[in-house]
Formats: C-alpha cells, sequence, structure tokens
C-alpha cells in the first residue's frame, strides 16, 4: 500500500497478489488555521492586594493551540492555569503586578494579548476634616454625637423629676383621713 499527500488530498492506492492494483482516492480536508486568541481580559486592570486575579484567555485554532502564560517575559509556573487557558492568582500582593502576556501557538504560528496588572492597597477614604479661617476644625461628627446624647440624657432627666414631683402631689392630694 502506498500514499500520497498534497496538503489537501491524501491517495491511497492498495494492491492485492494476484488480483490487481485497486485505487481508491477519498478527498479529506485538513483544517489547518493559525491560533486566534477570541476572548481576552481588558489591556489595563487594577486589583487589591489580597484579592483575586482572572485572566482570560481563550485560544481557538487547529491543530489546537498550546496556551502559555508569561509576566514580564518570564513563564510563569506553578501558578493556577484554569480551564488551560485562563490564569487564576489568589490573594494578589504587590509583586505580581505587572505586564502579563497570553501567547497561543500550534505549528501554523501564534497570536499573543498583553494585559498590563497594576496592584494597589485597600485604602479606608475618609474625608479630612475642613479647617475653617480661624484655623480651628470643623464639627467632628463625634463630638456632635456626643452633644446630642448628653442634651437628650439631661432632658430625659428633667422629665423623670418632673414626673416624679406631679407623681408627689398627686398623692398628697388623695391621702385619706386617718381615723
Amino acid at each position: 500500500m502506498s500514499s500520497k499527500y498534497d496538503g489537501m488530498v491524501v491517495w491511497c492506492i492498495g494492491q492485492v497478489r494476484y488480483h490487481g492494483a485497486r485505487e481508491n482516492t477519498t478527498l479529506i480536508k485538513i483544517a489547518k488555521e493559525r491560533p486566534k486568541i477570541r476572548i481576552k481580559s481588558p489591556q489595563l486592570l487594577s486589583v487589591i492586594v489580597g484579592t483575586i486575579l482572572y485572566l482570560g484567555c481563550n485560544a481557538t485554532g487547529y491543530p489546537p493551540p498550546r496556551v502559555i502564560w508569561f509576566r514580564d517575559k518570564e513563564v510563569l509556573k506553578n501558578r493556577s492555569i484554569e480551564e488551560s487557558t485562563s490564569l487564576v492568582l489568589r490573594n494578589v500582593t504587590k509583586d505580581d503586578g505587572g505586564k502579563y502576556i497570553c501567547r497561543a501557538t500550534n505549528l501554523l504560528g501564534s497570536d499573543s494579548y498583553e494585559v498590563q496588572v497594576n496592584v494597589t492597597e485597600f485604602k479606608n477614604s475618609t474625608l479630612p476634616t475642613q479647617i475653617d479661617k480661624q484655623g480651628s476644625r470643623g464639627s467632628d461628627p463625634y463630638k456632635v454625637a456626643t452633644f446630642v446624647l448628653l442634651t437628650l440624657l439631661i432632658l430625659a432627666m428633667v422629665f423623670i423629676v418632673h414626673l416624679k414631683r406631679q407623681n408627689r402631689r398627686l398623692n398628697q392630694g388623695n391621702a385619706l383621713p386617718e381615723v
């Protein structure tokens, strides 16, 4: 048996002894497709320290491309690559920032995509207290709350004293004479 392949058609020629040669031609289309990255993460991504970084990279092509992740031109090893193409970094640190590259490669070529990742610290954003013209601080919300609570407490005490006095007067007026 012999065969020939020209990139599109495979010819198979078989020969059986004493029966002559027999030829059969079968058209087989072999798809050839360079890698193409279809699903991409944003080109600029900011994450907070301690969170999860997910970088998506889905590539098509035939033969199926191999996906490799790089950070700052170094191949990433010992990192979680989910679904064989997406990169997941858990508990991100400041050191995880940088330029990430997803590269898909097969026999026909390669395609790549870059993502710049910035890692920032979480900052509790509180507004600074304004300073008036004399240089004194503006009203502090804790001071205001304390003042309001003390005022309410004093009013409640005055009201209770008032009720007790009023109750005492009523009791004195309703007293029964002794026999």
